[in-house]
């Protein structure tokens, strides 16, 4: 697969609209592309996302779903992850180990079977007193 720069891929993008806007001012507006057209924008869509290429490329996005779709053999893929943010656990649960912490003064804090929201409220308070 080539390396493209940021520029490239909106020359690309570009390009591809105007191979879109010139097939279309001739064979009319609902007539169907062309599967090499239809394959640029599928490869374009996977670089982008859909809904971003097609809004870049003047195509319905539920033009863009089905040709992806056509082309996965009737499945649409799962959008892929680039960063998952997790949530804390709901409700607090009850530790199985022992947490141990402690100031730069030297004073400890030995902290046995309590739940996640009592252990952070144990340190703020216990970390606070340096203050």
């Amino acid at each position: 697969m080539k390396q493209l720069n940021r520029a490239g891929m909106v020359d690309e993008l570009a390009a591809l609209a105007q191979r879109i806007r010139n097939y279309r001012s001739q064979h009319g507006r609902r007539s169907r592309l062309p599967d090499d057209i239809v394959a640029a924008a599928i490869h374009l869509a996977e670089i982008h996302g859909g809904p971003a290429a097609a809004a870049a490329l003047g195509v319905h996005y539920s033009s863009m779903r089905r040709w992806i779709r056509r082309a996965n053999g009737g499945k649409v893929p799962p959008p892929k992850a680039e960063f998952i943010e997790l949530s804390p656990p709901s409700q607090s649960f009850v530790c199985a180990r022992s947490v141990e912490i402690a100031r730069p003064d030297g004073c400890r804090m030995l902290i046995r079977d309590i739940g996640s929201e009592g252990i952070a409220f144990l340190a703020r308070s216990f970390w606070g007193d340096l203050e």
